[in-house]
């Protein structure tokens, strides 16, 4: 291909510098085609070639990696919602209840607990702080803890691409970092109070910050380049730190395995299900039945799909301290 377009170019500039063509012929020759009216073409060999060149662009164009620009524009993780899991889960509580369900999407975390506050909601997948917030307020009532790799805690991580020289929090000398959202344990909270503890002036170590929402959106910033390094989620493990499936894989179409971790601190509760004190009664029980039970099998499933779950747990005293530890003053 590459071969191609340097012929193309270099038939080109002969045409221009070595032997001109008659450009009169050649557009009385164009303007026929479109008029569907035939004049001749001129017989100048340099002209054929190149004509025969382009054609022949024209006709391998369409399953040439050429092809993959303007595939950009129609890209699945760029254009298209990734709300399949969620209208599972939505069908599934719907079919269970045996009546509508309205969704409501929260612009950032500080909506969500807006949302209970104004009763908007019945039912919330919470994340740790605004959890802590919800039942400190008596707007939340914790129904399951979300388990992942056999575990109700994570561990928050801040990354950097693989080939980044930024190798331990010492290289943190006025680089670019994404955070999730001000009210995100793993995006940010957790993770800024760990680095401040070591000694880190943070305002040095930091020369931009952005804020981008989602894990996910945190780990592509990181990949294409826009910020040096993010704070997302992952799970502390005897080898290091397992970057966390549920921003990645799916949500993202990114290689985890580009990521290399930085930092660690933790750990972090899990995020939640939870009802609000004032939702009908059978909402929290087949909440309960579903996800600590399994009954209905369709609305669990839907459940661990939605949130890249292994399973889910019964709230404990320890994960309530746990989760009031992040919101202390």
């Amino acid at each position: 291909m590459l071969a191609l377009l340097l012929a193309i170019g270099m038939s080109g500039l002969a045409m221009r510098y070595v032997a001109p063509t008659d450009i009169v012929a050649l557009k009385a020759f164009v303007l026929g085609l479109m008029r569907l009216d035939w004049q001749p073409l001129p017989a100048d060999p340099v002209l054929l070639v190149h004509l025969a060149l382009v054609a022949l662009l024209m006709l391998v164009f369409p399953i040439s990696k050429l092809l993959h620009g303007p595939g950009l524009f129609f890209s699945p993780t760029r254009n298209q919602a990734d709300d399949a899991r969620e209208r599972d889960f939505v069908a599934a509580v719907a079919q269970a209840l045996s009546c509508d369900v309205e969704v409501h999407r929260a612009a950032d975390y500080r909506m969500v607990l807006a949302g209970l506050e104004q009763r908007l909601v019945d039912l919330a997948w919470l994340p740790p702080i605004v959890g802590a917030r919800a039942i400190r307020a008596h707007l939340a009532d914790v129904v399951a803890t979300v388990v992942r790799y056999g575990d109700t805690s994570y561990t928050t991580a801040l990354v950097t691409r693989t080939d980044s020289s930024i190798r331990t929090i010492g290289d943190l000398r006025g680089v670019r970092v994404a955070w999730v959202d001000r009210e995100s344990a793993s995006g940010y909270a957790v993770l800024r109070h760990a680095l401040a503890k070591t000694g880190l002036r943070l305002a040095d170590a930091f020369s931009q910050e952005i804020f981008v929402r989602s894990h996910a959106a945190v780990a592509r910033a990181v990949l294409e380049g826009q910020v040096d390094v993010g704070a997302t989620c992952g799970h502390s493990e005897a080898s290091g730190i397992r970057i966390a499936r549920s921003p990645f894989a799916a949500d993202a179409g990114l290689a985890v395995a580009e990521l290399r971790s930085v930092f660690e601190a933790g750990p972090i509760p899990s995020d939640l299900f939870a009802v609000h004190p004032a939702a009908p009664a059978r909402v929290r029980v087949m909440l309960e039945r579903a996800l600590l039970n399994g009954i209905p099998d369709r609305v669990h499933a839907a459940a661990r799909a939605l949130t890249f779950a292994d399973a889910f747990a019964a709230p404990t005293p320890e994960h309530r301290r746990a989760l009031e530890s992040l919101v202390e003053p």
